[in-house]
């Protein structure tokens, strides 16, 4: 048998090198995290509300006022209710704040209250809220001093880019007051919370 030359050898030898340089390298097996990145966390997805939220609502509906008992007459109540909440960061948070409100039965007198605001969420939509603190009952003839409790039930927004929280509800509550004057008694209160958004937004359109 011939035996081949070393230089043919070496030549060979140099032609295999080459070639394999030029073949690309084989890429490693992906790894299960390479595949299947993790999910971005919950709170990049839904980033927490600012807090406080605040929101100001117009009240409408009826009221029975009585002095001796309750519900002796009907009359049309209404009114502004303002109020500021903490610690609601998600739908699922409770909240805690405070309230301010104004009204009137049957245009007869006026009515204040202000005091603590505990907001109870009651799924991803529907909420309810407690509200109670004193009240002042201003009379054409006197003065009365005496205590409000409202529950109300609703949807209240939650914005995660500002703090207005849009808000409607239906609202059952009951004012006390005490005194010598001619309404002195009770008021009990149904009526629809309607966001004051849609009453501002008119007068912003035309200015």
């Amino acid at each position: 048998m011939q035996r081949r030359s070393p230089r043919l050898r070496w030549l060979l030898l140099a032609l295999l090198a080459d070639e394999a340089q030029a073949q690309p390298p084989v890429p490693a097996a992906e790894t299960a995290a390479q595949r299947d990145p993790p999910p971005e966390p919950a709170s990049d997805l839904f980033p927490s509300a600012p807090t406080p939220d605040w929101d100001v609502g117009v009240l409408a509906g009826v009221c029975g006022v009585g002095t001796s008992a309750v519900w002796q007459g009907t009359e049309f109540c209404g009114g502004l209710l303002a109020d500021v909440l903490w610690l609601r960061k998600t739908r699922g948070s409770v909240g805690l704040g405070v309230y301010a409100q104004a009204g009137t039965a049957g245009f007869f007198d006026f009515r204040a209250s202000s005091g603590v605001d505990l907001y109870l969420p009651l799924g991803q939509l529907f909420s309810g809220a407690l509200r109670a603190g004193p009240l002042l009952h201003v009379m054409g003839d006197g003065v009365g001093p005496g205590w409000s409790l409202a529950a109300e039930f609703g949807v209240r927004a939650l914005n995660r880019s500002d703090h207005y929280a849009l808000t409607h509800t239906l609202v059952a509550a009951w004012d006390q007051s005490f005194g010598d004057g001619s309404r002195i008694g009770s008021a009990i209160t149904i009526a629809l919370r309607v966001d004051g958004f849609w009453l501002a937004a008119p007068v912003g359109l035309l200015f």
